[in-house]
């Protein structure tokens, strides 16, 4: 929540995204796509901070990546998080989700 606090004092409130596809949904065939979308969050103007969350065993994302998120301070990866409260605070104003058909 430390990070959201942070966005909601920078960038206000209604400001970030909350990303999550599940524990049991990952592209597995198409992983690239989730790697486009957090380069599209790194340099979208104006900044758009985001909260990643993967909770799929099976989620992977390259280290250089995940280094690179982590020194924009635009957005966390995180394995598991509190939906219910991510979705309350005040900071958050999207919620990103995949749905398995």
């Amino acid at each position: 929540m430390t990070f959201l606090d942070t966005v909601k004092d920078v960038h206000g409130a209604q400001s970030a995204a909350f990303i999550s596809f599940g524990t049991n949904i990952w592209p597995n065939k198409r992983s690239e796509l989730i790697a486009y979308m957090l380069e599209v969050l790194l340099e979208v103007e104006p900044v758009f901070p985001f909260v990643f969350a993967t909770a799929a065993p099976n989620a992977t994302i390259d280290e250089n990546l995940r280094d690179r998120l982590a020194a924009s301070k635009r957005g966390i990866i995180v394995c598991w998080a509190p939906q219910t409260t991510i979705l309350q605070h005040e900071a958050v104003r999207v919620h990103v989700v995949r749905f398995s058909t």
